[in-house]
């Protein structure tokens, strides 16, 4: 499956993945991940998200197409 758009996973789609209503729950999420990670950058991948949280790939990307 093929992702339309950016490789890189946003805070709004972290929030409409955990069916979260907040924002800053899902910015939080974020950054852990990343610091957990040990990311440098802002930038979190949707594969660095998936693997992270052992969710499949192919999954998450049909879901995040129907808003991207």
């Amino acid at each position: 499956m093929q992702i339309k758009g950016s490789i890189f996973i946003t805070v709004k789609e972290i929030q409409i993945l955990s069916g979260s209503p907040s924002y800053e729950v899902a910015r939080r999420e974020h950054a852990k991940v990343r610091k957990e990670l040990g990311k440098k950058s802002k930038y979190l991948t949707i594969k660095e998200y998936c693997e992270y949280f052992e969710i499949p790939l192919g999954e998450v990307v049909q879901y995040l197409n129907h808003y991207r």
